[in-house]
């Protein structure tokens, strides 16, 4: 102890000091077992370098790692008595480093090297970060009207009572049948007329004031015009409490594992990173759901990984995560789906909506009794949502199962 006394008195201001050492006295009593590492208490510690320290936690048997790094002035202690500390300011005239920067070495560092060796941190750590313009997710149960594509659908779903969530498809396209000029339009592809464009129907829905909102962009086109739109209207959503979702399929998925992707999972989140950043999200696989085929925890990890890097990008905090699965994949796949909500390496904040797709052969709705006993059965019955239509008999939906078994593709409207 006094040895780190010592270093401290030497290399940081006095405030940086007591406050250090307070957050190990504060272990030690706790009957934590406290080790420091330092590859250079002058490269480290020095206020005359603009460091700081990063401490990192996990409960008993915490590890304290002083890491390198500018830290921010707006930066406060956080909760010791979770064993999480978020990192201090040790150099009142080191300039204001941007907090994404401090997230990155955040993780970098988050290694506890216990006796078995290096294993990774399981307390989240404490970055503040300003709260986003948008309104996080909805609860995963709602009631949605699907494919809203004209100015007739749109008013009936704005004014029916039971429905309390609007999904529409975007494309390039034109306004009539003898438009020319291209612009984004509600449409489902194949079609690429419509007689509602995209801004009539983003105001419409922020008139009304009462239905939530996701956006399936089909082409990347689309969400580079329409996303701006998007957060001109961010105030007045949140004033209505209404979310909105952007959607977009940017994975190759079951039954669709090759060939181009017209959202690429990059440029639809840099997008969204830069023109609606921490809006929730909605982010699944071009899949048939009537594939011989299944997710995998290779879809579910790329999946994960895009979505951790679009974080590491934010300066806000994400407002959440939808993961949309077609019901006949996801039936099939619930273990591995569960992974993205529970678990290790889970997604915070995040759902899971299972879907049918426009112009799918209804599944019998046994299908769906099964999907929703198994989320239940994993303890996700709260954060799972479903946007299915079902047959309206029993022997017609084994019909359509049997369709589309044999056919091991579903209809080319879903293309």
């Amino acid at each position: 102890w006094l040895r780190m006394t010592s270093v401290l008195s030497r290399h940081c201001r006095l405030n940086c000091a007591a406050q250090t050492l307070a957050v190990l006295l504060a272990f030690a009593t706790a009957g934590h077992s406290v080790r420091v590492r330092a590859p250079s208490p002058s490269a480290v510690l020095s206020s005359s370098h603009g460091g700081g320290l990063v401490w990192l936690g996990c409960g008993p048997g915490l590890c304290v790692h002083p890491v390198a790094l500018a830290t921010p002035r707006s930066a406060r202690m956080g909760d010791a008595a979770n064993g999480v500390v978020a990192p201090t300011s040790v150099a009142g005239d080191a300039e204001d480093v941007q907090e994404s920067q401090a997230a990155r070495a955040f993780a970098a560092a988050r290694v506890d090297h216990g006796q078995d060796g290096p294993r990774p941190v399981s307390s989240a750590l404490v970055v503040r970060r300003p709260e986003p313009v948008f309104l996080g997710l909805p609860p995963a149960e709602q009631t949605w009207a699907h494919a809203v594509s004209s100015w007739r659908e749109l008013t009936a779903a704005l004014n029916d009572p039971s429905i309390t969530a609007i999904e529409a498809d975007i494309l390039m396209g034109s306004v009539g049948a003898n438009g020319s000029t291209a612009l984004p339009i509600m449409a489902h592809p194949p079609q690429r007329t419509s007689d509602l464009p995209f801004t009539d129907f983003i105001r419409a829905c922020v008139e009304n004031g009462k239905k939530h909102i996701k956006l399936d962009f089909k082409e990347l086109e689309a969400a580079a015009l329409c996303l701006p739109v998007v957060r001109a209207y961010a105030d007045q959503l949140r004033r209505n409490s209404q979310a909105v979702l952007l959607n977009a399929d940017i994975m190759n998925g079951p039954g669709r594992r090759i060939g181009g992707l017209p959202v690429p999972a990059d440029k639809f989140l840099d997008l969204v990173s830069t023109h609606c950043p921490g809006a929730p999200l909605s982010l699944g696989w071009r899949v048939r759901p009537g594939a011989y085929d299944r997710y995998t925890e290779d879809d579910v990890e790329r999946m994960k990984l895009a979505y951790s890097e679009y974080m590491s990008r934010l300066e806000v905090q994400p407002a959440g995560v939808v993961f949309p699965v077609a019901l006949r994949l996801a039936t099939k796949s619930v273990g591995v789906l569960s992974k993205l909500l529970s678990g290790d390496g889970a997604v915070p904040s995040s759902q899971i909506l299972v879907w049918t797709g426009a112009g799918e052969w209804p599944p019998p709705r046994s299908l769906l009794d099964v999907a929703k006993m198994r989320f239940w059965q994993a303890g996700l019955a709260d954060r799972v949502g479903y946007d299915c239509k079902v047959a309206a008999g029993r022997a017609s939906g084994i019909m359509n199962d049997l369709v589309v078994c044999l056919a091991g593709v579903v209809p080319s409207a879903l293309d």
